[in-house]
C-alpha cells in the first residue's frame, strides 16, 4: 500500500503546475469511399485498398516535409505579426555563434529565407550553415517538428471518409492556426506529389510507346527481310505443289523400274537363243510342254491353297512368285528354241544390242529421276527451318504488336489522369479556438496512476508467490515429503541477545509453544530416549528446536543432556557457554563422561556436554564401544539424551551416528525447496523404519498455519 501511496504522491505535486491547454480540431474529407463521383475505370470498391490509401495519407500528414512546412509557416507569422503566438526563447550561451545580433533586419531576412523554403517545398539541411540557424531560429519558438508532433493528433475517424487533426496548445489561436495551416499544406504537397507522379507517368508510358513502336516496326522488317531473301510468298502452296510434283515423278519412276525389268528379261532371253543357236542344238525338248504344264498346275494349287488360308502366308506367296519366274524362263526358253528356225544369229545380236541401248536409257532415266526426287526430298526440311522461322517471326511481330497497343492505352489512361481533376481531398471542417481550455484531468491521473501501481504491486506479489518453490504450508509438506509431521513451528521474530525463554510468552508466541508441547508429546509417546536431530540443509533450525524442547522437557521434570555432536558448526556448546570435552571423552583421553565433562545450563535439570568442532566427521574421532558406554552411562542419569549433527546434504555426521540413537527426528524449514539431492535424502530417511520418529516443519508464517 505504501507503493501506491506513493505514486499518488508523485502525480498529485507532478500535475500541480501543469498548465491549460486549449484543443482545435479540423477534418480532411478524402473521397476514398465515395462512390458517386465520376471514375476514369471501373474499379470495384475494394476495402483493402481504402486502407492502403488512408495509411498512406496519414504518413503522409505525419511526414517531415509537410511538418516542415508547417513550421516554416509558424516561424513566419511570428517573425512578422505584431501579435505572435509565442516569443523566442532566451539563447543559450553555445548557441551565440549562429544567433548573433538578431535585429529586426536579420528577423526579416530569416523570414524571407523560410519563405523561399517554403514556396519551393525545400526542408532545411544540416549541412548548411544558413539552415542550421534557421533550425536553431525555428527551435526557439518550439516549432521543430518533433515538439509540433507532441501538440498533434492525427487519425481517420473509424468508419468514415474523414481524417481528423487536434492540436492541444497553450494559446487557442495557436491551436487553431495549427491544424488549418496543416491542412493546408499537406493539400498543397499531396497536389503537387499527385501532379508530378501523373506527368512522370505520362512521360514514362510515352517514351515505352515509342520504345514499343519502334520494335514493333523491326519486327515487322525482319520478317519480310526474310520471306524476300528466301523467296517464300506462300509456304503452304509452295509446299503443297512440291508433294505434287514429288507424287508424280515416284510413279514415273516406278514405271521406268518396270520396264527396266522388263528389258533385262528380253537380254537374257537374247542372249540364251544366242547360245542355243552357237551351240547348234536345233532339237525342241519334247519335256517342255509337260514342264510348263506341270509348274501351272502347282501354281493353280499354291493360289488356292494361299487363298483358303486367308492370303496371309508369305511363304506360299514367296514360292508361288518363284514358280511364276521359273515358268517365265521356260516359255522364253520355249518361244526362243521355236524361233531358232527363224531368227537368225545376226538378227539375234541385233536385237541384243538394241535391248542393251535401251536399258542403258532406262538406267540413265532411273538415275535422274532419283536425283531429282532426292532434291526434292532436301528441300522439305529447308522448307521446314523456314516454316519455323517464319513463325518465330510471326509471333515476335504478334507480341510486339500486342505490347505496343497495351502501352498505347497506358500511355491515354495517363493523359486522362492528369487532364482530370488532381483528387477530391478536402477541408470540411476548419479549426476553431477554444473559448475555455481542456479539463485538467489531474484527479484522473492522480487515480490511474495509485491503481496502476496497486495492480503491479498485487501482480509482483502473486508473480512471487506462484513462483516460489518452497514448502511454505503444512499441506505442501505432506504432498512432497512422505513422513509423519510431528509439529508445524511458526516463524519466530529473533532478536539478538534475547532468550529463547521470551518465545514461549503465549501472549506472544502461543503457537510456538503448542507446536513444542506437541513435539514433546510425540517423542514422550515413541518411548525413545536417545534422539538425533537432523535436517537436509543447514539453517533450518535444529538449534532452536532442541532448545526448546529441552526447556519444555525440564518443565516436565525430565532431565535432558544435550550432546552437540554438530563438529561444522557447534552453535549449542557456544549458546551455553560449554566445556567443550566431547572429542576428548570420544578418543579416551578423558575416561568417562563424569560430571567433570558436561557443562551445566541456565535451565533446571538441562546439562550439554558440548564439542570443539573442526573439519572430520564422528567416525574420525569416535571410538564405537567406547561411545555405546557412554551413551549407556548417561542413560542412567538423564530421560532424554538430545544430539545435533550436521545437514545431511553437506555430510556423513548424521549416517555415522544413526548406530548410536534410538531415534531421529528430521527438521524442515518452510522456506526451504525440495531439490535432487533432498530427495535423496529424503529416500535415505525413509528407510530407517520405526528409527525415524518424524518430522518438523519449521519457520512457517502464521498464515499459512492450517488448523
Amino acid at each position: 500500500m505504501i507503493i501506491p501511496i506513493t505514486v499518488c504522491a508523485i502525480a498529485f505535486f507532478l500535475t500541480l503546475n501543469k498548465k491549460n491547454t486549449y484543443k482545435s480540431t479540423a477534418q480532411i474529407s478524402t473521397g476514398f469511399t465515395i462512390t458517386d463521383q465520376v471514375k476514369l475505370s471501373e474499379e470495384k470498391f475494394n476495402l483493402y485498398e481504402i486502407n492502403v490509401k488512408f495509411d498512406n495519407l496519414l504518413e503522409t500528414l505525419n511526414s517531415p516535409m509537410v511538418m516542415s512546412l508547417l513550421s516554416y509557416r509558424l516561424a513566419i507569422h511570428d517573425l512578422k505579426s505584431k501579435r505572435p503566438f509565442r516569443e523566442m526563447k532566451e539563447s543559450k550561451e553555445e548557441d551565440n555563434n549562429r544567433l548573433i545580433n538578431l535585429s529586426s533586419k536579420n528577423l526579416y531576412f530569416f523570414a524571407d529565407s523560410l519563405n523561399y523554403k517554403l514556396i519551393n517545398m525545400e526542408m532545411l539541411s544540416l549541412y548548411s550553415e544558413e539552415d542550421k540557424t534557421l533550425l536553431d531560429l525555428i527551435s526557439k519558438f518550439d516549432y521543430d517538428v518533433n515538439s509540433l508532433k507532441k501538440l498533434l493528433n492525427v487519425s481517420r475517424i473509424r468508419y468514415t471518409d474523414y481524417v481528423s487533426i487536434t492540436c492541444f496548445s497553450e494559446n487557442p489561436e495557436l491551436s487553431a492556426y495549427i491544424v488549418n495551416t496543416l491542412c493546408e499544406e499537406f493539400m498543397r504537397y499531396y497536389k503537387f506529389l499527385k501532379t508530378q507522379r501523373s506527368s512522370e507517368s505520362v512521360q514514362t508510358f510515352a517514351r515505352l510507346v515509342k520504345q514499343k513502336k519502334l520494335e514493333l516496326e523491326e519486327k515487322s522488317e525482319a520478317l519480310k527481310a526474310f520471306k524476300s531473301s528466301s523467296r517464300v510468298f506462300d509456304i503452304n502452296l509452295e509446299s503443297t505443289s512440291k508433294m505434287e510434283r514429288i507424287g508424280e515423278l515416284e510413279a514415273i519412276l516406278e514405271e521406268e523400274k518396270m520396264e527396266l525389268r522388263s528389258l533385262e528379261y528380253s537380254l537374257s532371253s537374247l542372249k540364251s537363243r544366242i547360245n542355243i543357236k552357237s551351240s547348234g542344238d536345233d532339237i525342241l525338248n519334247n519335256n517342255t510342254n509337260s514342264n510348263i504344264i506341270n509348274i501351272r498346275n502347282q501354281i493353280n494349287n499354291l493360289n488356292e491353297k494361299y487363298i483358303l488360308g486367308g492370303s496371309k502366308d508369305e511363304n506360299i506367296k514367296e514360292n508361288i512368285i518363284n514358280l511364276r519366274k521359273k515358268l517365265q524362263e521356260v516359255i522364253e526358253k520355249s518361244s526362243s528354241k521355236g524361233n531358232l528356225l527363224t531368227d537368225s544369229k545376226e538378227d539375234l545380236y541385233s536385237k541384243k544390242e538394241e535391248v542393251e541401248i535401251k536399258i542403258k536409257v532406262a538406267n540413265r532415266n532411273i538415275k535422274e529421276i532419283e536425283i531429282t526426287l532426292k532434291s526434292l526430298r532436301n528441300t522439305f526440311g529447308t522448307y521446314a527451318s523456314k516454316e519455323a522461322n517464319i513463325s518465330a517471326l510471326q509471333r515476335e511481330v504478334q507480341v510486339a504488336s500486342e505490347e505496343y497497343l497495351n502501352a498505347q492505352e497506358k500511355y491515354n489512361e495517363s493523359l486522362d489522369v492528369l487532364q482530370a481533376t488532381t483528387g477530391t481531398i478536402s477541408q470540411v471542417l476548419y479549426g476553431q479556438p477554444s473559448i475555455e481550455p481542456e479539463p485538467s484531468k489531474r484527479i484522473l491521473i492522480v487515480g490511474l496512476s495509485g491503481f496502476t501501481s496497486l495492480i503491479l504491486c498485487v501482480f509482483s506479489i502473486v508473480f512471487l508467490d506462484f513462483v516460489d518453490n518452497s514448502i511454505k504450508t503444512p499441506s505442501n509438506f505432506s504432498k512432497s515429503i512422505p513422513f509423519t509431521l510431528l509439529a508445524v513451528v511458526n516463524r519466530l521474530k529473533i532478536k539478538k541477545n534475547n532468550s529463547f525463554k521470551n518465545y514461549f510468552q503465549v501472549e506472544n508466541n502461543g503457537n510456538f509453544l503448542e507446536s513444542i508441547r506437541k513435539l514433546r508429546y510425540s517423542i514422550e509417546a515413541s518411548n525413545k530416549n536417545i534422539i538425533l536431530f537432523v535436517s537436509n540443509n543447514p539453517k533450518e533450525g535444529k538449534t532452536i528446536i532442541i532448545q526448546s524442547l529441552s526447556f519444555l522437557f525440564s518443565k516436565s521434570k525430565r532431565k535432558v543432556l544435550i550432546i552437540d555432536t554438530n563438529f561444522l558448526n557447534n552453535t549449542l556448546t557456544r549458546e551455553y557457554n560449554a566445556t567443550p570435552l566431547l572429542e576428548k571423552v570420544l578418543t579416551k583421553k578423558i575416561i568417562t563422561a563424569n560430571n567433570q565433562s558436561i557443562s551445566m545450563t541456565n535451565i533446571n535439570g538441562v546439562d550439554i556436554l558440548g564439542c570443539e568442532g573442526g573439519n572430520y566427521s564422528p567416525s574420525e574421532i569416535i571410538s564405537e564401544k567406547n561411545f555405546l558406554k557412554i551413551i549407556n552411562e548417561l542413560k542412567q542419569n538423564y530421560d532424554y539424551v538430545l544430539l545435533e549433527a550436521a545437514s545431511l546434504n553437506e555430510r556423513s555426521d548424521a549416517k555415522e551416528l544413526l548406530d548410536f540413537v534410538e531415534g531421529v527426528v528430521v527438521i524442515y524449514s518452510a522456506k526451504s525447496t525440495i531439490k535432487q539431492n533432498d530427495r535423496e535424502t529424503i529416500n535415505f530417511l525413509s528407510k530407517l523404519n520405526k528409527k525415524l520418529i518424524g518430522a518438523v516443519l519449521n519457520n512457517v508464517e502464521n498464515e499459512n498455519i492450517e488448523f
